[in-house]
This record gives C-alpha cells, sequence and structure tokens, in this order.
C-alpha cells in the first residue's frame, strides 16, 4: 500500500512540477526584449519639433519610395522595427533630396514588417 501511494504522488507531482516551471518568470532578460526595449527608448526621444538629422541618429530611412512630408525608417539595430513620421518640410538645399532640418510633426507606432529594400 505504502508503495501504491508514493507512485501516486510521483505521478501527481510531475506535472505540478512540469506546470510551475512554465509560469516561472525568466531570471536574465530574453536578447530580443533587451532590443525591443532600445528601439522603445529610441522612440520615445522623437517628438514634435526634433529635425529630421536627429531622426536619422536613431533610425534610417527605409529603402522605397519616401517622400519629404513622410518618411518610413527602419531601427538601425534591427530593420524589421519600423516607425513612419511626418515631417513639416523645409526647403533642401541643392543636390539633396531632404532638408535635415526638415521637423516632425507625428509618428506613427513602432511596428513589426518585412524591410522594403529598392
Amino acid at each position: 500500500m505504502k508503495f501504491l501511494t508514493a507512485i501516486l504522488l510521483t505521478i501527481c507531482a510531475v506535472p505540478a512540477a512540469r506546470e510551475s516551471s512554465w509560469t516561472q518568470v525568466p531570471s536574465a532578460p530574453d536578447r530580443c526584449c533587451v532590443l525591443v526595449e532600445q528601439a522603445l527608448e529610441d522612440y520615445s526621444r522623437i517628438k514634435p519639433g526634433l529635425t529630421r538629422e536627429e531622426v536619422e541618429k536613431l533610425f534610417e530611412p527605409e529603402g522605397g519610395f519616401q517622400t519629404e512630408a513622410s518618411t518610413r525608417y527602419w531601427y538601425r539595430k534591427c530593420h524589421d522595427i519600423e516607425v513612419v513620421i511626418d515631417f513639416k518640410a523645409k526647403p533642401p538645399k541643392s543636390g539633396e533630396s531632404f532638408s535635415p532640418k526638415d521637423t516632425v510633426q507625428k509618428k506613427s507606432k513602432l511596428f513589426i514588417d518585412f524591410p522594403t529594400l529598392d
């Protein structure tokens, strides 16, 4: 009888132990989460009035068609993390597509997408 009780307790304890390990929070942050947190921090620095030049220190223009009024950017550390930024355009100098002094009007939420390439 004691042997049967020990077997039943073992059978019940294994799933309980397995289930508790699934619900534990990892002790060290996942590398992906750290990258997403960095992207969110850099994204939070983009505010109305910031210049295109300052934005492009954190994010870089994505490939594909862009306009001076609205530009799609990818995160420098991960090109799958993107944002669309609307600018108030300043006249560009000759030879420039866009003026580095264009100012941010608004930004989209960060999103995940496959990069667009030319």
